[in-house]
């Protein structure tokens, strides 16, 4: 663990006591199955900012074309890095990571954040926020600031009143007021504002805009806050100062024990454990990585592993940030290496029906899940073995014994694979050797069978038909038995479980299947004759098909359709028929104008009394319908004719 610098622990330990309450949600702890905690040579996720203000970024203005890194400062457009960098200080690029000057005036001193490729935050969209300047600026700083200035930009500044207020808070409370007028981020600026960078295309399009620095603002004691205008087009990048601010931008050090289970395999869910020393940061970035490239989904806090990452390594990383001072340094677990990941059969293979030569024995492939249990897709394989030697030729569900086979025992082999897994093999009991055609499978002595009574034979294996998905109907054919009498009986399963009181041909899944393996099981049995059973899988069940038919409109119970409309008018949406079965059917309404969403709680409504502003435009009405275990349906309207006076 790294020494606090003395210089900044008095001024540190007032915030750390408002976070110590967090600690304990931070410290998961450390225990058996976890690698140890990042070593001094492990590699480190990139220094994301060095600035101070870093706690209080709330938007992402600089950015690239690469994946993960688009800016969007005003309506997916920002600063396009390259262009905003280009040339460095001397062509009229901006210097991003580094301290530099503001123009004309080599005492205010300031950094940018923004360097960085990834979904990285580096400025303030002003929305009313109090900063705390007081370690960087005030009271705590190694020397207060004399002066400050504005480093920021703004979008739409025409709309902006020409001056806003800021207002500034000194140590022992007294506050002061200042006026500031913002530049449009696409002009040359103002009296007020000196680009601190040329003009370049931004991100988007190719309109050339750029960041300012504000006129200089006089101090009247140490600066322990700012309160920023609730004018969200407004965009801080820094505050520039003549202060020494290296209280607030030291290195925190690294402070913070990160690690991963030491085993991770494809289909885990990986939850990481950190835990916080003395420094306890007031918020956490965290960047998972595979192979050192960020993911998009840095933010979460467990992942699922997918079959992609297999033989690439996997590491986590955090970076605290606490009001007024630069992030900690990321601190990166070990990586681990990603394995394949594991299959188990919930449901064995199992064989059915008389080896005899001319009769078919049929093997239920089985289930299977990956290590959590989830059921799952996979592919399966099989070979028929006769005396464990594979028959070659043979490899559906069924099997008829030749006289080739007489006398050996016969099992079934399965290969159950998926992507990213390690392929499982599993292999059925054998059956008893096989009879020769026509010989009796009774076999008698002096005083009756010497063996117990045979299974009924299979002719024809039993199937299933139709879509694995919620209110779809999945129907049992029985195939065929010897004896042709034999009574067949149906019990439909869920996963291995029963579903009471599925015991017919038919089955309807319903919300309780989705993303569940469902299977009937089939079994024939016959007077003197052992009950032959087979298991056919119809598949994992998916989300249902909402059958729907589309609304109309009406006005005053009659259907409006392709005639005017006038102004004043109320119509209703009246929707069609919706089925979803076994779930009950939801339903949402949302009106259009020429395509256009009604904006507010009026364009929700099943009615819509005809505005003014509909004049010329028509109208449609769009419904959503939702139920349990079916995927979204929305169905539109017919278009209405124009409205009119």
């Amino acid at each position: 663990m790294t020494t606090t610098d003395p210089t900044r622990t008095h001024a540190r330990r007032t915030r750390l006591a408002r976070v110590g309450a967090i600690a304990a949600a931070l410290a998961i702890g450390t225990g058996p199955g976890l690698v140890a905690a990042a070593s001094a040579s492990a590699a480190t996720l990139p220094p994301v900012s060095h600035s101070w203000l870093d706690y209080y970024f709330n938007n992402k203005g600089i950015g690239s074309d690469a994946s993960g890194d688009a800016p969007n400062l005003d309506g997916g457009k920002g600063f396009h890095r390259a262009n905003l960098n280009a040339g460095g200080v001397e062509s009229g690029g901006l210097v991003v990571g580094s301290e530099v000057a503001v123009p004309g005036d080599a005492t205010l001193k300031y950094q940018t954040a923004g360097g960085t490729v990834g979904p990285y935050l580096d400025n303030i969209e002003a929305a009313g926020q109090t900063i705390d300047t007081s370690v960087a600026l005030g009271s705590a700083s190694a020397h207060a600031a004399t002066k400050i200035a504005f480093v920021w930009t703004a979008h739409n500044a025409s709309s902006i009143p020409a001056s806003t207020s800021f207002t500034l808070t000194y140590q022992g409370g007294t506050t002061s007021t200042v006026q500031m007028a913002p530049a449009d981020w696409c002009s040359d600026g103002n009296a007020s504002n000196t680009k601190v960078a040329a003009r370049k295309a931004r991100y988007g399009d190719t309109a050339t805009c750029t960041i300012f620095a504000s006129s200089t603002v006089p101090l009247t004691g140490a600066l322990d806050s700012i309160t920023l205008p609730n004018e969200p087009k407004i965009h801080i990048f820094a505050i520039a100062s003549d202060a020494d601010t290296s209280h607030a931008t030291a290195s925190a050090g690294v402070d913070a024990t990160v690690t991963l289970p030491s085993t991770v395999k494809v289909g885990d869910v990986v939850s990481p454990s950190v835990v916080w020393g003395s420094n306890v940061p007031q918020t956490v970035v965290a960047t998972w990585a595979v192979d050192g490239a960020p993911l998009d989904a840095s933010t979460h806090t467990q992942v699922l592993v997918p079959a992609s990452w297999v033989g690439k390594h996997l590491t986590y990383g955090v970076r605290g940030s606490s009001p007024g001072y630069a992030p900690t340094g990321t601190t990166t677990s070990d990586a681990v290496l990603v394995e394949p990941g594991t299959l188990s059969a919930t449901v064995a293979p199992a064989l059915a029906g008389l080896a005899r030569v001319g009769d078919t024995l049929v093997v239920s492939a089985g289930q299977y899940a990956t290590a959590d249990e989830t059921p799952t897709a996979v592919g399966t394989s099989i070979a028929w073995l006769a005396d464990g030697v594979v028959v070659p030729g043979q490899s559906g569900t069924t099997f008829v014994p030749t006289a080739a086979q007489v006398g050996k025992a016969i099992a079934a082999r399965v290969t159950v694979a998926k992507e990213g897994y390690t392929s499982l093999v599993l292999t059925t009991t054998a059956s008893a050797p096989v009879l020769a055609a026509g010989v009796s499978p009774f076999p008698t002595g002096p005083t009756g069978p010497t063996q117990p009574s045979p299974l009924v034979a299979i002719s024809r294996a039993a199937t299933v038909a139709g879509a694995a998905r919620v209110g779809a109907t999945l129907t049992a054919a029985p195939g065929a038995f010897s004896p042709a009498g034999a009574t067949v009986t149906y019990q439909w399963l869920r996963g291995a479980s029963v579903v009471p009181g599925a015991t017919a041909r038919t089955y309807r899944p319903t919300s309780k299947d989705l993303g569940a393996i469902v299977s009937v099981k089939v079994t024939a049995s016959a007077t003197g004759r052992q009950p032959v059973v087979q298991v056919v899988t119809a598949g994992v069940v998916q989300q249902g098909v909402v059958s729907a038919a589309k609304p109309k409109i009406t006005a005053k119970k009659k259907a409006v359709k392709s005639g005017k409309v006038r102004v004043g008018t109320t119509l209703r949406a009246v929707p069609g028929t919706a089925k979803a079965p076994g779930s009950s059917v939801r339903r949402s309404y949302r009106w259009y104008a020429n395509g256009k969403a009604v904006a507010g709680s009026a364009g929700k409504k099943t009615t819509l009394k005809v505005a003014k502003k509909y004049l010329g435009k028509r109208l449609t009405v769009r419904v959503t319908i939702k139920a349990t275990g079916y995927t979204t349906k929305t169905v539109t309207s017919a278009k209405t004719g124009k409205v009119v006076r």
